[in-house]
């Protein structure tokens, strides 16, 4: 698989008001977390083209599949430790591993930064 470009940028996209009447139509669990999906807590919505992280209700990031771009929202990355853990098995179920840790961890740099 090439390189994920990531850009935390979800705030600033139209993705955002995309996925907003999205949030109940195609919800799935997270398949990778031990929590039964955190007790719906944390959900993904899956198109032919996206998939979207919802953590409380709230998009988190976007994954478009076409462009190979993960798109995040820099003002809930790391929001509170049950978001990273929301994030963390989104990106194992988006990616596997070492693929996510290899993620999180630009992210979390990135994140630093701004």
């Amino acid at each position: 698989m090439e390189k994920i470009s990531v850009h935390m940028d979800l705030d600033k996209s139209k993705l955002e008001k995309k996925f907003e009447f999205a949030k109940y139509d195609d919800m799935e669990d997270l398949n990778h977390c031990d929590r039964h999906s955190f007790y719906g807590k944390a959900y993904k919505t899956v198109t032919k083209r996206y998939e979207a992280l919802y953590s409380y209700d709230t998009l988190i990031c976007v994954y478009d599949k076409l462009k190979n771009i993960l798109h995040v929202s820099k003002y809930y990355w790391n929001y509170s430790a049950t978001t990273r853990r929301h994030q963390i098995g989104f990106l194992d179920d988006v990616f596997g591993d070492p693929i996510s840790g290899d993620i999180y961890q630009r992210l979390s740099l990135e994140g630093k930064y701004r």
